[in-house]
């Protein structure tokens, strides 16, 4: 079966080796359970945040706002898939929303410093460059949607404009090269550590890449990676709440 040479707009903020050995189809290890637990607490996550992305869709199209509830982008020769979420007219602005429900503590730290995660940013650049040829005009927007306020039957949000550089694009340009020269033969990327600086919490912490990559004691060399992490962090492993993603 032939290796595909695309990546999503989402694997190219994960790390790249684990994408590459998921596109091989390289088995991946057997999870420890406390990693098990926070994958399948992330899906949950991710039916809310579908339920969240469907109130908002519903909102937007009760108020004629809507253009498109949500395509794949065109196949492009920068060979990025994914599905936005929504197209809007906005007070005669073409707006690229993608839409995303975060916990409290994440939501009122948006309100206030008004600056997007990294990731959502990257997947937004992606799918506002795959569309201009058929929306020259579009501005790519990410919505924050509190999931607290949610639960409570509330649609709270803060409406962030994106910008970015044709320098920023390009790096994520190269990360894309480096996967596809992978999977050509050539030298793998450097997997993501399993350690890295968390600017939310403002402390290390184990990567969330780290542990949302399934293949990553291949990635790492090491099937005890999550242990040994802990250890350097003086951690035992604990459970995520909500709030903290």
């Amino acid at each position: 079966m032939p290796v595909r040479n695309t990546i999503s707009a989402t694997d190219i903020t994960n790390c790249l080796r684990g994408v590459i050995y998921k596109k091989q189809g390289k088995d991946a290890p057997a999870l420890r359970p406390e990693i098990k637990k926070t994958l399948e607490f992330f899906s949950t996550l991710g039916d809310l945040g579908r339920q969240i992305e469907s109130e908002i869709i519903k909102f937007w199209l009760k108020n004629d706002r809507l253009l498109n509830a949500g395509e794949f982008i065109p196949y492009t020769a920068l060979g990025f898939t994914g599905k936005y979420d929504a197209i809007c007219k906005i007070k005669g602005k073409s707006i690229l929303f993608e839409i995303k429900g975060v916990g409290k503590s994440f939501f009122e730290k948006v309100s206030n410093d008004r600056l997007p995660r990294s990731y959502n940013k990257v997947q937004t650049m992606i799918y506002h460059r795959a569309l201009l040829g058929k929306y020259p005009d579009i501005e790519p927007h990410i919505l924050y949607v509190s999931r607290d306020e949610f639960k409570k039957g509330n649609l709270k949000s803060i409406d962030i404009p994106i910008t970015y550089s044709d320098e920023e694009f390009n790096e994520v340009i190269k990360k894309a090269d480096l996967v596809r020269l992978a999977l050509n033969g050539g030298e793998l990327p450097p997997p993501t550590p399993a350690i890295e600086f968390n600017s939310e919490r403002n402390i290390n912490d184990i990567s969330m890449n780290a542990i949302t990559c399934r293949h990553h004691a291949l990635c790492l060399d090491d099937p005890d990676w999550y242990v040994h992490a802990l250890q350097k962090l003086g951690r035992s492993p604990q459970e995520l709440s909500e709030d903290e993603i």
